[in-house]
């Protein structure tokens, strides 16, 4: 009988997470690159009938996927860097962000959405207004730390 996906996992997701860090030291591109491996294997389970060890399999998957991530990366930068050449005014804001009619306008399309909605936005603003937060699981986790610092007792 062969382990499910959820075993090897768990016997070899610290294992890959380490190697693939140690490659590029990008925890982001390497947490992608772990999903992108076992989707394949999720998606194809016949891939590991024919490995021999398990572990020199992933890690060597894991390095195939890490090395293709990084280079759609740069591919996309490239065209998002081209597309801003060529069109510098793209990236402008339609509405001024002073307007006041345009503040209250999103104010109550907020109110208007339920709580889980509406924080989930306030994610996805953070983390755009943040640049160091590539994404909004990050903006959540900075802004819990900070929440828990908030209501830590001062200690003086």
């Amino acid at each position: 009988m062969h382990p499910s996906i959820e075993q090897i996992y768990d016997a070899h997701a610290d294992a890959l997470y380490a190697f693939l860090l140690n490659c590029c030291r990008d925890e982001s591109l390497v947490q992608e690159a772990i999903r992108e491996v076992f989707l394949k294997l999720a998606r194809n389970p016949s891939l590991l009938r024919n490995a021999l060890h398990m572990r020199a399999f992933l890690l060597g998957t894991g390095h195939n996927a890490l090395r293709d991530l990084t280079r759609h990366n740069a591919t996309r930068v490239t065209y998002e860097q081209r597309l801003i050449e060529q069109s510098p005014t793209l990236l402008l804001p339609v509405f001024p962000i002073e307007d006041d009619g345009f503040r209250l306008t999103i104010e109550t399309a907020m109110e208007s959405l339920p709580e889980e909605q509406r924080s989930v936005l306030h994610l996805k603003h953070a983390a755009i207004a943040c640049p160091r937060w590539k994404s909004a699981s990050a903006a959540k986790a900075s802004l819990r730390g900070i929440g828990k610092q908030a209501s830590k007792p001062n200690r003086r």
